[in-house]
């Protein structure tokens, strides 16, 4: 069996971080850490260990873009970052931050 997908979510949201972990239970090669901050994480460098990285865009002192582009500056195209942002609009995301993004989704 291979190693499972690591993954990491951002989100100052706490209920909804407890929804996708439980969602990510069900799924066994996907391993899921959850956090409400980068400083809750420790360190920029931590994103590193990695498949994936899903951030919030409003996180409130740091944004989402603000990762984007530590992940993107430290580890190029290497790491997969989907943004997510419960805005009903998305145009207030700069076009700078898709240098960083995968994906942005709409929660």
């Amino acid at each position: 069996m291979a190693a499972p997908t690591k993954v990491l979510l951002i989100d100052d949201d706490s209920s909804y971080r407890l929804l996708v972990e439980k969602v990510a239970e069900r799924y066994e090669n996907l391993d899921l850490k959850s956090c409400g901050s980068l400083v809750e994480l420790g360190s920029v460098c931590c994103l590193g260990q990695y498949d994936v990285i899903i951030v919030d865009y409003d996180l409130g002192m740091i944004s989402g873009e603000d990762i984007a582009h530590y992940t993107k500056n430290l580890f190029g195209d290497s790491i997969p970052l989907v943004l997510i942002s419960s805005s009903p609009r998305l145009e207030h995301i700069s076009g700078t931050v898709l240098e960083g993004v995968s994906f942005i989704l709409k929660r």
